[in-house]
């Protein structure tokens, strides 16, 4: 190997560590942003689950008391 192939060799050996590193990185980041996504979406659908529960008690009370109401007519 002649010097100028020597020193383009060194440069593509530089310039693939750091896209290597750089997509790990990148890897990285996209990971823990999914992480963080699915501790939210856990997060809401355990809040849904709950207001879902909410709705129908306050449902099966409105029952109760129309059924009440009707009858005392």
């Amino acid at each position: 190997m002649n010097g100028n192939a020597k020193i383009i060799g060194w440069l593509l050996g530089i310039l693939a560590t750091f896209l290597t590193g750089g997509a790990s990185a990148w890897l990285g980041s996209i990971h823990s942003l999914t992480r963080v996504h699915g501790e939210k979406i856990a997060v809401l659908e355990s809040q849904i689950a709950a207001q879902g529960h909410q709705l129908e008690r306050i449902d099966q009370k409105l029952d109760r008391i129309l059924e009440h109401e009707k009858g005392h007519r």
